[in-house]
């Protein structure tokens, strides 16, 4: 009898029984959060979820009945966003130096709302990161004017993040938007209210918006670019209304054994890459655009109708003419290099060295193409322009179009033979209408037009000229001249004097930061001899040398935290309009919110830290099951008390999240000591116990600051 009764198991305390459920309950809800943020990462339907959780059950995973409908998945998504916004309303709040603003406007196509997405720019770890703040409702406040976009952008960050009026107003340094008058107006815009209270704000109309201003200013001393626009716009539209026309381009396409591509729409609030990629299409179809225009035209009525066939023939006339073919390829060759320039002014973490290096090899290069003789034709055509008689052969490929935009250049060797052995090419013979006439045309452009579209740059962009434009150069160090010990200062000065109020906050010192220069200069000299990363220096330079450099540094963050480009907001509206099917045209403003808000801020965040994406999971789970959103019922009891069962575990979303986030200045950099910053100890880099090291005195403020944090550790 002894031994039987020391053979079982001892009974479980309600503690010990109270913290397995409870453990149980959490595996199957991280299970559910972790399917609703792969449907938002997927960019798929909260109709999707049941799918989802079934073909799952199937695979043998066990989840809580009755959560495995959409308005659970709603939910679910909710307090997913809820989480990242803490996240990063403690970047705003305690651990950026300075931040800047994006924010432009659109209407939905179906339901006509007009929405504003406002952006946030911070500099984490030496890294410029544009985090995703609010998608407003232009509705609810009142319309659509300056003094409505104004609020609308300033709530974004006082009542949803949660900023002090004083922070807000002196730590704001930059804001970028498009050129409308509603953002941009002398008078009453948005962004000079803003100004009108911030002499040091700088308000940056967007370079990519400027570059498409530009070339419409261009356009109107000379249609024939912009003529070609129409025209690609015409042939979208012919082929995008008519499912008939399309097959019969498609089926006209496969019998010669020739790549066919679907036109796209040059047109519209898209940038340079776009229009380019459109003119690649028209000249690829180049051939079955003909053939089908000639099969068309000498068809029956009952194939084509007489006002199409009145129509194609007017159309073929024109791509048959020298000066159209002339004005096609100098088109081309101009969005080249636009279309480049478009590119590099897109990125993220863009300079204003790249900005204006892009648009000086722009202007070069469109001076050379003014400056040419050679004749200019579309390739793979070849004209024969004897005296006035000119034949023209155009010829098309089995490739795919992928590959002969890359222009065969890119393709290894065993590529290239690959495709030799397995290329067709067709090669159909025309006549060339007008030829002494296109030639003035060609020669018209290259006189008239190129030139200036060049000139309009110049105008658009001059504005970046100004001297604290200017100065922001200094945040290249591949432009540093490190042998003189002068250089650089003077831009300094020039930032310390604009931005003296938002550096005041953080008792920065104009001496010890032009001290500092000479310092990081030497290391550069010694340390990153060669090294050519401009974004990755600085990432290492704050990783490893934060606190040997902190008021330069702070010249620094404020130089990569400027934006330049409103890009960002346009990539945006492409994933708004992703969303906004039209399935989902009734999806609440509330809802797109949430689902922008995780859909853009994760992934941004899980380059910084890799392991983000499990801990933002993690941490909307505490937050779902210590929330009163669970109904009444059966796992009522054993989520309302989880955090007194075991605290441990609840204070989870206390504990340390913060890989990717920076040293901080603590509110206020030290004040000096009496000591040479200029002779510095190049060192490696420093440990994670030197970097965590603080002075007894700010231990106090320290522990408030990591109850505020949720879950940031400074």
């Amino acid at each position: 009898m002894e031994s039987d009764t020391q053979s079982q198991p001892k009974p479980l305390n309600q503690t010990t029984l109270t913290r397995c459920v409870t453990e149980s309950v959490k595996k199957n809800y991280t299970r559910l959060f972790n399917t609703a943020f792969s449907l938002v990462m997927a960019e798929k339907s909260f109709a999707d979820f049941p799918f989802a959780i079934k073909m799952q059950k199937r695979n043998g995973l066990e989840f809580l009945p009755g959560k495995d409908d959409e308005h659970s998945c709603s939910i679910f998504v909710h307090f997913l966003a809820e989480a990242l916004r803490s996240d990063i309303k403690s970047i705003i709040l305690l651990l950026s130096n300075f931040f800047a603003g994006e924010m432009d406007g659109s209407e939905a196509r179906k339901t006509k709302d007009e929405k504003e997405l406002v952006y946030c720019k911070v500099v984490i770890r030496g890294q410029p990161v544009e985090l995703f703040l609010k998608c407003q409702k232009m509705a609810d406040f009142g319309g659509v004017d300056a003094a409505c976009t104004k609020q609308a952008f300033d709530g974004a960050f006082l009542q949803d993040y949660g900023v002090s009026d004083e922070r807000y107003q002196n730590l704001l340094i930059a804001v970028c938007a498009d050129g409308a008058g509603v953002n941009m107006g002398r008078i009453s815009g948005a962004c000079t209210e803003m100004k009108s209270s911030r002499p040091w704000l700088l308000v940056i109309h967007c370079v990519n918006h400027r570059l498409e201003l530009a070339i419409g200013d261009a356009f109107l001393s000379d249609v024939s670019f912009k003529s070609l626009d129409e025209m690609m716009t015409s042939i979208y539209y012919l082929f995008r209304n008519s499912g008939k026309n399309k097959r019969l381009i498609i089926r006209l396409a496969q019998r010669l054994s020739v790549t066919w591509v679907s036109f796209v729409n040059p047109k519209g609030t898209r940038f340079q890459a776009h229009r380019y990629h459109g003119i690649r299409v028209m000249i690829v179809n180049y051939l079955s655009l003909l053939l089908f225009a000639e099969n068309m035209i000498e068809a029956n009525n009952k194939t084509c109708k007489p006002e199409l066939k009145a129509q194609l023939r007017g159309y073929l006339n024109k791509w048959l003419t020298y000066g159209y073919l002339g004005a096609l390829e100098l088109y081309r060759r101009v969005l080249r290099l636009t279309s480049h320039l478009s590119l590099i002014m897109q990125g993220q973490d863009i300079l204003i060295t790249d900005v204006l290096d892009g648009l000086e090899e722009c202007k070069q290069e469109l001076s050379q193409l003014a400056a040419s003789k050679e004749p200019l034709f579309p390739f793979s055509t070849q004209v024969d322009d004897s005296a006035d008689h000119a034949t023209l052969t155009v010829t098309a490929t089995n490739l795919p179009a992928t590959t002969q935009f890359k222009e065969r250049v890119k393709l290894t060797e065993r590529q290239k033979k690959g495709a030799d052995k397995n290329i067709t090419k067709v090669r159909e013979t025309f006549e060339l209408k007008k030829v002494t006439e296109g030639k003035q045309k060609v020669q018209k452009i290259k006189t008239d037009l190129i030139p200036a579209i060049a000139s309009c740059l110049d105008k658009r962009y001059q504005s970046l000229q100004e001297p604290v434009i200017q100065a922001i150069r200094i945040a290249d160090h591949s432009t540093w001249q490190l042998e003189d010990p002068i250089w650089g200062k003077a831009w300094v000065r020039t930032l310390a004097e604009h931005f003296s109020v938002p550096l005041s906050q953080h008792n920065f010192s104009l001496d010890l930061a032009l001290k500092e220069l000479n310092g990081l200069k030497a290391l550069k000299a010694t340390k990153f001899k060669g090294y050519k990363g401009r974004m990755s220096f600085w990432e290492k330079i704050f990783e490893s040398f934060y606190d040997k450099f902190p008021h330069f540094l702070l010249i620094i963050e404020l130089c990569l935290c400027v934006i330049l480009s409103s890009s960002t907001v346009e990539r945006g509206f492409s994933t708004v309009k992703r969303h906004l099917c039209d399935s989902r045209l009734s999806l609440a403003n509330d809802s797109l919110d949430d689902l922008l808000c995780v859909r853009i801020n994760a992934p941004l965040l899980q380059k910084l830290d890799p392991s983000y994406e499990i801990k933002l999971v993690n941490k909307a789970v505490e937050l779902y099951m210590n929330s009163s959103t669970l109904k009444r019922g059966r796992y009522r009891n054993t989520v309302t008390r989880y955090s007194e069962v075991e605290p441990e575990v609840a204070s989870l979303q206390q504990k340390s999240s913060d890989l990717f986030l920076p040293i901080s200045f603590a509110v206020s950099i030290p004040e000096p000591e009496n000591e040479l910053l200029g002779d510095v100890k190049f060192v490696g880099n420093i440990s994670s116990s030197d970097s965590e090291s603080q002075d007894e005195s700010d231990s106090d403020s320290q522990s408030e600051v990591e109850e505020e944090s949720e879950g940031f550790t400074l």
